[in-house]
């Protein structure tokens, strides 16, 4: 009897299951060929640290945003002649220079062929207010942050505490700034002149897009371009936003810029599966298990430590 209702229990389990896979490919095959006929809006979200790479720190949930996967949305979007407009969602603390620069440049590109819409939420700052000035228009609430036009290459230095624990570090390299910024030896002052003419240049990149993006004077972006936040209501005044707004006020400028009557959205979120899921666990249990190995012999190859975040 006990093992009939084992039995039983496990045919119910495996048709559950087998109707969940079933669901989830037949949806996976019909969002893109028949949901989305009709639509005429590109909504593209940006949210949480933007990088080169997607990141896996989260197992349920993304905590990074790819330049590529944004960068390969927007070019989509500006392909498609159904779509009339691209709206962009930011919700962002900003990121790497690169990265940040790619997904601008992907906006501008597609400015240039159709109306973008920037739609700063909770946060569109540094790397990701980089990205909504390429826009053809900036609305954000009042009480979002926007601004801080810096960069930063700050990273922690360990040479004091080695040496309180007697660990010495032996520098191999070839090339007097080779090893610049590493965590592991002090910086010296021609090698901290090195690292900061690099952000003093990418700083100088920052400005001259976010002037000619917002068609600002330059000297009038310098004065504002300290690293500072500033509220959306702050933004709109020194003309880093044009408009103050919330999810409607969004959808409204968007038809009007796309001189349509209704909206119907495309949306490019990527959506996460049974074994994205189960690969990003097994990925962060294997992460931790090495992490506990490799704390009796680590060997690290590097060129620096050393990282230009915008």
């Amino acid at each position: 009897m006990i093992i009939e209702k084992k039995t039983k229990w496990s045919t119910i389990i495996g048709v559950i299951l087998l109707l969940w896979f079933a669901s989830y490919f037949i949806a996976g095959s019909f969002s893109d060929k028949y949901l989305n006929i009709g639509a005429n809006v590109a909504y593209i979200p940006i949210r949480g640290e933007i990088t080169l790479e997607n990141s896996n720190d989260v197992p349920f949930g993304q905590s990074s945003i790819s330049s590529n996967t944004v960068v390969d949305y927007i070019e989509q979007a500006t392909k498609n002649d159904n779509i009339k407009a691209i709206i962009l969602e930011i919700d962002s603390p900003g990121g790497t220079v690169v990265a940040s620069q790619e997904m601008a440049n992907a906006v501008k590109a597609a400015k240039a062929k159709k109306p973008v819409i920037a739609w700063i939420r909770e946060s569109g700052a540094s790397g990701a207010y980089w990205v909504a000035s390429a826009a053809t228009v900036i609305v954000a609430s009042d009480m979002s942050i926007t601004g801080s036009i810096g960069v930063t290459g700050s990273y922690l230095q360990f040479a004091d505490l080695m040496k309180n624990y007697g660990v010495t570090y032996e520098r191999l390299a070839a090339g007097k700034y080779k090893e610049a910024g590493s965590p592991y030896e002090k910086l010296d002052p021609e090698a901290r002149k090195v690292l900061q003419r690099a952000i003093d240049k990418v700083h100088e990149k920052f400005i001259d897009e976010v002037a000619n993006n917002r068609k600002l004077k330059r000297e009038k972006v310098v004065e504002i371009a300290d690293g500072a936040i500033y509220l959306g209501s702050e933004a709109k005044e020194l003309g880093l936003i044009d408009y103050i707004g919330d999810k409607n006020f969004v959808l409204n400028i968007t038809k009007q810029f796309a001189d349509i009557k209704d909206i119907k959205f495309l949306r490019f979120e990527s959506k996460k599966g049974l074994f994205s899921v189960l690969e990003n666990i097994q990925t962060k249990a294997f992460y931790y298990m090495g992490v506990g190995i490799g704390e009796g012999v680590t060997f690290k190859s590097f060129s620096s430590d050393f990282r230009l975040r915008s």
